[in-house]
């Protein structure tokens, strides 16, 4: 139910040309819409609204410092951008999502625990201890907490089309904490809450690899509405933009 698939980019330019090749519809996908590749240029300046702590549970300064150098980014670039003191229904999107997840997962962890290797096992055994599979009234429950998440996030998104916030509120944690324990579990999922919710809300997002001026690469999402409503943030191909150079993805660390 919530799985879903998207082509990974490091540009806007670079994912937009990645939308172009799987967009349309087809009928082994009856969620798919006959949505355009572009919208109509908006009568005025874009709205952008800006959460930089959603859910009001703390964010680290350097983390801070990135999301609001690309809120004054898109502000220079003619954008109206808006503080807002949250998104629509942080704790509820975070509840259901674990429902909803662990649930949907149950019944094939036998031979996905196989994939997933014992890291990945790890994770999500200390999910399903913090939230047990719903029983079929539960989950019909959380089904229609679903749909008002994303009807509160549709009226949300009709006022700001784009939403500017951290996907990661600290600088990168060191590898495996989210498989090591409890308290590391959680503090990573803390981390990414405003990530986990987008799985609720189905909206596409964009990150931006974040690492210029001595700063640890961090990323910061652009969320747009469904339905494409003008353009969105980027910058020309081969262009240098407003924050320098992305910080180049290097396996070897």
């Amino acid at each position: 139910m919530l799985v879903t698939d998207g082509p990974p980019a490091r540009s806007v330019g670079d994912l937009r040309l990645a939308y172009e090749v799987p967009a349309g519809t087809d009928p082994r996908d009856p969620r798919a819409l006959p949505a355009p590749l572009y919208g109509k240029p908006s009568p005025g300046p874009a709205k952008v609204a800006v959460a930089a702590d959603p859910g009001g549970q703390g964010i680290h300064p350097v983390v801070g410092a990135a999301v609001a150098a690309a809120a004054d980014a898109l502000r220079d670039a003619g954008y109206d951008v808006r503080e807002v003191a949250d998104v629509p229904r942080t704790a509820e999107a975070l509840d259901a999502y674990g429902g909803i997840t662990v649930t949907e997962f149950a019944p094939s962890r036998p031979v996905v625990r196989i994939l997933l290797g014992p890291g990945g096992d790890r994770y999500i055994a200390r999910a399903m201890e913090r939230t047990p599979p719903a029983s079929a009234g539960e989950l019909v429950r959380l089904m229609g907490t679903w749909l008002g998440i994303r009807r509160s996030w549709a009226q949300f998104l009709d006022e700001y089309p784009l939403l500017l916030g951290p996907v990661f509120t600290e600088p990168p944690v060191e590898p495996g904490l989210e498989s090591r324990d409890g308290a590391g579990r959680d503090r990573v999922a803390a981390g990414m809450r405003l990530l986990r919710g987008d799985q609720l809300r189905r909206r596409a997002s964009r990150g931006r690899a974040d690492g210029s001026g001595g700063r640890p690469p961090l990323r910061g999402p652009a969320r747009g509405a469904r339905l494409p409503r003008g353009p969105v943030p980027g910058r020309r191909p081969g262009g240098r933009g407003p924050l320098g150079v992305l910080t180049p993805a290097d396996p070897r660390g």
